[in-house]
């Protein structure tokens, strides 16, 4: 477990949701969905049969959703089969990587449903991509210990230059419970002036602590910043919210991603025991 924990934070220091969008990935420029998805399996060595497969999934339901001759009842199983795989991914895919690609393209599936509500607003699966799953978290737990994670980020498009990584985690080896939120900017690399929201069902703004611990500021420069935060406070207002915010200022313009990591995160945290004794443990 501490492996895997170190692994993901190693890989994060280094590294409108409209349908078609013309766009530079790692200098290749791409047209559509599809391309942006291929071409970031390549730069980031995505190369085993079943993450393929995935991303060949998607590939075929956008070029079926881009020849509007295709009728609503021929969309329904593909859409189904690809939300389906996206869940599968996010839920249990080690690869921040792939993950993310496929929380990205829930959310940029979201932008071809409100060009074309009158097709997928009768299948049932779409909304169950749309909402759900980019808010669903990976979950691990084994014998040592259990791990929690979830992103947000302001578009589909620059979800793998600019997002927040959430993360808990509790080991019973080193009798260590942790979160924290890691923010990355590879853009224009300037993360200032942060500020975390939640808010409830009504829109208001929760004001309760947020569980700062301590701020990692060492890999700044390179556009990487760590907030270390406690636990079961950190656990406790994602409970209580419903929607998170998280923005940023990078001299430029304001950095803004806004998410419900609290919509599946009491039943996904039956899937952790250790952590959901800690927060139990807190209330009681």
């Amino acid at each position: 477990m501490k492996k895997t924990i170190t692994l993901i934070l190693g890989i994060l220091t280094l590294c409108s949701c409209s349908s078609i969008k013309r766009t530079a990935v790692k200098y290749e420029t791409v047209n559509t969905w599809p391309e942006w998805l291929h071409c970031y399996a390549k730069y980031c060595n995505i190369s085993d049969e079943h993450r393929l497969s995935t991303i060949s999934l998607i590939d075929s339901v956008y070029m079926l959703l881009g020849d509007s001759k295709t009728p609503t009842a021929e969309l329904e199983q593909p859409i189904c089969r690809m939300s389906k795989a996206i869940d599968e991914a996010i839920r249990t895919d080690t690869s921040f990587e792939f993950a993310q690609m496929m929380r990205a393209t829930a959310r940029n599936f979201g932008g071809l449903f409100l060009s074309d509500m009158e097709r997928l607003g009768d299948n049932d699966c779409t909304v169950s991509l749309m909402a759900s799953a980019p808010n669903l978290w990976l979950t691990v737990s084994n014998e040592t210990g259990d791990l929690m994670c979830n992103s947000l980020f302001p578009d589909s498009w620059s979800s793998m230059d600019r997002f927040a990584y959430i993360v808990f985690s509790m080991n019973e080896e080193s009798e260590v419970s942790y979160s924290a939120i890691i923010l990355v900017n590879s853009i224009d690399t300037k993360i200032d002036e942060i500020v975390i929201s939640f808010y409830d069902k009504e829109g208001n703004l929760i004001s309760a602590p947020l569980g700062f611990g301590e701020f990692d500021m060492s890999n700044a420069e390179n556009g990487s910043v760590r907030l270390f935060m406690l636990p079961d406070v950190f656990m406790q207002n994602i409970l209580n919210s419903n929607v998170m915010t998280i923005s940023y200022n990078t001299g430029k313009d304001t950095v803004s991603m806004t998410g419900m990591p609290s919509l599946t995160f009491r039943e996904q945290l039956e899937n952790c025991p250790r952590l959901k004794a800690l927060i139990n443990e807190k209330q009681e």
